[in-house]
């Protein structure tokens, strides 16, 4: 079963073919805010470089947010329109749940998951790694950067930060700080967990594809600002 994997919710972006060997290609690539007219042609690219067609593409994966409003929204229409065109399997996965999917099978470890939000802030969730899986201890939040120094030192150890390493807080040697960085939500994890998924027997449809948000996007606050009511947002 070959699956295509579309990260959009950071930049660089990142996009992948899984099969039942392991990654058969991926791309990380910097989309210089014209990524949907990015994504297609270096599809296309990736799957001759392979030695395979659209028709060999059994499903589709896309990372949900939160991150780049434009990035989330892009990938989850992407991700929708190949799935109806190709008659194949969907899936999403939260971008805060994909940075920690690495750590699952490390069990009793806690995972402080940190994306970058506006200045001053960033999006943030915690799990605690079961060995096969991962249990939520902090749903997704906006949180300002200096409260996450406070975050983890709530958080049982052992320990590990996975995310943005410029969110990192100042006190470096906070109790509870991280010893290791991933810096950014892989395709190649998001590929790989959304094939497993999907030989499981999960998939979405289409119009049930939802992205994760978690705060309005510039233009919406600034229409907020104007004075429109929220029926007309």
């Amino acid at each position: 079963m070959l699956v295509l994997a579309l990260e959009t919710s950071t930049d660089p972006c990142g996009m992948a073919l899984v099969d039942e060997g392991g990654v058969v290609s991926s791309v990380r690539f910097r989309h210089h805010m014209n990524l949907s007219s990015t994504w297609a042609p270096l599809l296309q690219r990736m799957l001759a470089e392979a030695g395979r067609t659209p028709a060999h593409i059994a499903g589709v994966a896309t990372s949900l947010g939160p991150g780049s409003f434009t990035g989330v929204r892009i990938g989850v229409v992407a991700a929708k329109t190949l799935a109806q065109t190709l008659q194949i399997k969907l899936l999403g996965i939260g971008s805060l749940e994909l940075l920690a999917l690495p750590f699952r099978a490390v069990a009793g470890l806690s995972v402080l998951c940190v994306l970058p939000c506006r200045r001053g802030e960033a999006y943030v969730g915690a799990y605690r790694c079961t060995g096969n899986a991962l249990r939520g201890l902090v749903g997704g939040a906006v949180m300002p950067l200096e409260s996450l120094a406070g975050l983890m030192a709530s958080l049982p150890e052992p320990m590990v930060v996975a995310g943005a390493a410029s969110h990192r807080p100042e006190d470096a040697d906070a109790p509870r700080a991280a010893d290791q960085w991933h810096h950014a939500p892989s395709a190649e994890v998001l590929g790989m967990e959304a094939r497993r998924r999907m030989l499981a027997g999960e998939s979405v449809e289409p119009a049930a594809l939802l992205p994760i948000y978690l705060k309005r996007s510039q233009a919406e606050e600034r229409l907020g600002t104007l004075g429109r009511p929220k029926a007309e947002r």
